[in-house]
């Protein structure tokens, strides 16, 4: 709709409202007027009848009808024509007192000079006294003069001859101008007024709407927390009739925690505003909700000295869907910090392999060689003496063992991890085990100089049950790493209790040396597949198949592994079973 159309039809509806304003208006001014005419009229009538019989009974006729005619048009007034059309009711009326006085001035024209000073007052204060559109007032002038120019026209010749004639008719022009004058700036002044009722009426109706009609919790509270106004939104979304949600008091009954209503306090003072202010709230039902509010500071209000005023929205929806949000970023986040971590150690784990195979196949070549050359020497008569020749098979024999055990590490540990190996549980005594242990690593340890300490808790049994060989391995492993790695000191095995009770013992196992340590920044590799410490400057090297088939044992018996080492110490191995 253009600019123009809506001036246009704002200008008919306050036009309409004007003339229903000003119909309205006329009802009381009427029904007070009226009665005063009737009072007027019946004393008239008393005191003429009582005091002035031999008046002419014309003029007591005259007064008569006035007053009945009063009388009726007050009834009427009262009617649904009377509301509808006071301005007909008036001009009777009028018409009816004008006419009355025109009599007066008729039959006694010596009268004509208060006469027409009573009825220019009484039209006069009729122009300020009644809300009419001025044209009205015109027309009362018209039959007002017309009236009066009749009851002198028709009066006796005498009237002629009275020395103020002149100056009551021209006192009766100029009232009559007066009065319309009166009663125009009288019109325009109030329909400026009730044109700007009017609009402000439009606003109202327009704010009220929309507070009404809004989808958003409307309110306002005082610095204590009352609640003063709210729309139907409001208290649709808390679960409040209008009548019960003005007794709440916000930080008691919808806040969740007093610290968000005291924080809300402190910024509308400081800021004067507050916008997106996110908060739980409490509805009737006991039921959570987050809600976003928007408050401002109000001090124009008459009837209090500070209000705040603002809205709301119930944002649970949004709150979870953020939440949501959140928990698949992050879940997808996690995910691709364990992909990346995967992928880092899957590559990690490939060099790594790469490395082993290159070393395996170096150990595996070496004892071959070993065995071929030997065998070689033998074939081709290459020896000196019987003793020669035996020696040359001994030593083909050392290297063909040392083959064939690379060769079973690699065989349990595929079988490991293709989750083939099994444990053979049987009854077995811990003490043989362990001495067995000793026993194979004792020649070397003594080569070395090396001394092996050995302890078993004296409250095991000599009969447990579980799976020998493979404990067994775990030691040599363990012990043929200490013994290698150790020139001087001591390597040694406790074999002590974890926990116990009538059918289950828990072994923990320690391997201990006091060899050249590993850094710290290394132990968390030692039992990676395929990895291999090295010191700066150790010429020791392995497959590294050792600790990682140990680990994978302990793991199989349901046992954990931990190491503990400082360099220049030397190290720990714990196990348990």
């Amino acid at each position: 709709m253009s600019s123009d159309k809506i001036k246009s039809t704002i200008e008919i509806k306050s036009l309409e409202y004007f003339k229903e304003e000003s119909r309205k208006a006329l009802i009381e001014p009427f029904q007070a007027l009226a009665k005063f005419v009737v009072v007027a009229g019946l004393v008239a009538l008393f005191f003429e009848y009582r005091f002035f019989p031999s008046n002419n009974y014309l003029n007591f006729a005259s007064r008569v009808v006035s007053f009945v005619i009063s009388v009726i048009l007050l009834l009427i007034s009262y009617t649904n024509f009377g509301k509808k059309y006071p301005v007909i009711l008036i001009h009777v009326l009028l018409f009816t007192i004008v006419s009355s006085f025109g009599v007066m001035i008729y039959l006694f024209p010596k009268t004509i000079v208060f006469n027409s000073q009573i009825i220019s007052l009484i039209i006069f204060i009729a122009a300020l006294f009644l809300s009419w559109e001025f044209s009205n007032q015109i027309i009362v002038a018209i039959y007002y003069n017309f009236v009066f120019a009749i009851s002198i026209l028709f009066s006796s010749k005498e009237i002629y001859l009275l020395p103020n004639l002149i100056e009551s008719v021209i006192l009766v022009l100029i009232i009559s101008v007066m009065a319309i004058v009166a009663s125009y700036i009288n019109n325009e002044l109030r329909k400026q007024a009730i044109f700007k009722n009017f609009l402000v009426s439009i606003s109202e109706k327009k704010y009220r709407n929309l507070v009404e009609n809004s989808p958003e919790g409307i309110f306002q509270f005082t610095p204590e927390g009352k609640l003063i106004t709210t729309n139907p939104a409001l208290q649709k979304l808390l679960g409040y009739q209008v009548d019960d949600i003005k007794k709440l008091v916000l930080p008691i009954d919808l806040f969740k925690r007093k610290t968000d209503w005291d924080l809300l306090l402190k910024l509308l003072e400081n800021q004067g505003k507050v916008r997106n202010y996110r908060v739980p709230f409490k509805k009737k039902d006991g039921i959570d909700i987050t809600v976003r509010m928007n408050v401002r500071k109000n001090e124009d209000d008459e009837n209090y000295p500070l209000l705040y005023e603002g809205r709301l929205q119930d944002i649970s929806q949004q709150v979870q869907a953020e939440l949501e949000k959140q928990k698949a970023l992050d879940a997808l986040r996690l995910e691709k910090m364990k992909a990346d971590s995967a992928a880092k150690k899957a590559q990690q784990e490939s060099q790594f392999k790469s490395k082993f195979l290159a070393n395996m196949s170096h150990e595996v070549r070496t004892p071959m060689n070993a065995v071929m050359g030997f065998l070689t020497l033998i074939e081709n008569d290459l020896f000196e003496s019987r003793e020669e020749l035996k020696s040359f098979a001994k030593d083909a024999c050392v290297a063909a063992e040392s083959l064939l055990g690379i060769i079973n590490n690699i065989l349990d540990l595929s079988k490991v991890e293709a989750g083939k190996m099994e444990l053979d549980i049987v009854a077995f005594d811990i003490r043989e085990e362990v001495s067995k242990v000793i026993s194979i690593m004792g020649q070397q340890a003594k080569t070395k100089g090396l001394l092996i300490e050995e302890y078993i808790h004296p409250e095991i049994p000599n009969e447990i049950y579980g799976d020998p060989t493979r404990f067994r391995q775990i030691l040599i492993n363990l012990l043929g790493n200490a013994v290698k790695f150790t020139d001087n000191g001591k390597v040694g095995v406790e074999v002590d209790i974890k926990s116990k009770d009538e059918n289950y013992i828990e072994l923990i196992t320690t391997v201990y040396d006091t060899g050249p340590g590993i850094p710290q920044e290394k132990l968390n590799m030692l039992f990676e597949p395929f990895m291999q410490i090295k010191g700066k400057k150790s010429t020791k090297e392995g497959s590294g198949l050792g600790l990682m088939i140990a680990k994978e044992f302990i793991k199989l018996m349901n046992g954990e592994s931990n190491v503990e080492s400082k360099v220049g110490v030397g190290s720990k191995f714990i196990f348990t079973t």
